[in-house]
């Protein structure tokens, strides 16, 4: 594979029967700019509602670690990522927000928001949600234009993920390579 100094690059195969474009594309974790990947990015802590987040080295994706959340029954709590000393400025080299999630015991979803974003940390912005299957790990590659995290300032300090419910038990999320990459 040839050295690049590219935030994320797609693999694309030649041999002797001519050039084979693929959907595959490659994360360089080391050019984004970290939330979480084996622990917090710089200046960043757990800003969560309700029960902390929580490092896990037994569960994950990559690398060594994840950061679990579980959230209450009969609350609604925030996953939450918090930098308040220095926050994230707004670039718009920043193209995608970029993570892993492993679900909880049933399918349930998710909604993302900042302190920045059109209804602020916390909120359940329908077109910030997504659906997050049972008990496997799924990646998410969304790109930061359609989250708006940066709507209403050009530097946010928290963000989240929410949840309505769970009303019957607990659930537990896990995260992994969280990340803006451009």
């Amino acid at each position: 594979m040839p050295v690049t100094s590219d935030g994320r690059t797609s693999l694309d195969i030649v041999n002797s029967s001519g050039l084979l474009k693929t959907t595959q594309e490659f994360v360089n974790v080391d050019k984004a700019f970290q939330i979480f990947t084996d622990g917090y990015g710089d200046g960043f802590a757990d800003g969560s509602w309700g029960d902390a987040g929580v490092i896990s080295s037994t569960i994950y994706k990559y690398g060594k670690k994840s950061i679990g959340k579980t959230y209450a029954s009969g609350n609604w709590h925030v996953f939450g990522f918090a930098n308040w000393n220095t926050g994230v400025t707004y670039s718009a080299d920043y193209k995608f927000l970029t993570f892993w999630v492993k679900g909880a015991s049933a399918d349930y979803s998710l909604y993302i928001s900042s302190d920045q974003g059109i209804d602020g940390f916390g909120s359940f912005n329908e077109s910030n949600k997504i659906n997050v299957p049972a008990n496997v790990w799924t990646y998410y590659k969304i790109p930061v234009s359609t989250l708006k995290l940066w709507a209403n300032g050009n530097k946010f300090n928290q963000l989240g993920f929410r949840i309505k419910g769970p009303d019957t038990q607990n659930e537990t999320f896990y995260i992994d390579n969280l990340l803006l990459v451009k």
